[in-house]
């Protein structure tokens, strides 16, 4: 189900997303507790709603064609699997709601919606909100620099 052409679609729109995220579940840990436990902050932020599902309109109407055939691939990551069933229930809805509309209209107005969260693993957010943390750290290195 991979589509190579998609990787990276959203990738800054995504970390921004997440950032976003992030930064708010900082400023509740600091507000709640006065202290940071990083791995805490990253998985409350990976629980926090996305401003959209994190999927490519291609990527995720080939995963509700498989689940409508009933032929979802056994080897999807649960995180993934998640995602595609919570697209999979607003698709169903929202047909009910507008039956003229095409699947893929459906599924790429879905697409669009708050997420509930980032269907992502703590390892994976831990790594990008790293990487994130790092270049605004040195971007702001630089920028005294100059």
């Amino acid at each position: 189900m991979k589509h190579k052409n998609n990787k990276g679609l959203y990738t800054e729109a995504f970390r921004k997303d997440l950032y976003r995220a992030y930064k708010q579940t900082l400023n509740e840990h600091m507000q709640e507790d006065g202290y940071i436990i990083f791995d805490r902050v990253v998985e409350d932020t990976i629980n926090k709603s996305a401003k959209r599902f994190w999927v490519s309109e291609q990527q995720a109407y080939s995963a509700i064609r498989h689940l409508l055939d009933g032929k979802m691939s056994d080897k999807t990551l649960p995180s993934k699997m998640e995602m595609f069933l919570e697209i999979y229930s607003r698709v169903i809805v929202m047909r009910r709601k507008f039956p003229n509309l095409e699947l893929r209209e459906v599924v790429n107005s879905v697409c669009e919606q708050q997420a509930p969260k980032f269907y992502i693993t703590f390892k994976s957010a831990r790594t990008i909100l790293c990487n994130i943390i790092k270049c605004k750290k040195e971007q702001k290195i630089q920028r005294a620099l100059q």
